[in-house]
């Protein structure tokens, strides 16, 4: 009966060492967890920096290359809208409206067209022009 006892209190402390144990190495996994969590952020907001960087570059000469492409391709009669447009911010174009075109306007990506009787400017993202 002496040593039933001591056997009594060597259990209870191996489990609750274990569960010490456990909680302590939860803790650091979440700890870890946590701070790899922070350097990602960290370094996909460095890339996203890095990355705005070259896009102006890239956005001119994507720009040139459409431009260049549009200068090239032959000049449409008349253009479609795909989508509602609003010039002047009083009327609104539906889609399907064909409208006789005149130019294209290269640096700010308009197209000219004509509209009971007078030219218009209307974003080119609204056309069937491609």
């Amino acid at each position: 009966m002496a040593l039933v006892k001591p056997l009594c209190r060597v259990k209870t402390f191996a489990s609750t060492l274990a569960a010490i144990l456990v909680a302590a190495a939860l803790i650091y996994g979440l700890k870890a967890i946590i701070e790899q969590h922070q350097r990602t952020e960290k370094a996909y907001s460095e890339l996203v920096i890095e990355n705005a960087k070259g896009n102006p570059w890239a956005a001119a000469l994507k720009s040139y290359d459409e431009s260049k492409r549009r200068r090239e391709a032959p000049k449409p009669e008349s253009v479609t809208l795909t989508k509602p447009a609003s010039p002047d911010g009083q009327i609104v174009l539906e889609p399907g409206a064909k409208l006789k075109f005149v130019r294209l306007e290269d640096m700010s990506n308009d197209v000219i067209v004509i509209y009971d009787g007078k030219q218009i400017r209307i974003p080119v993202s609204v056309t069937d022009l491609q």
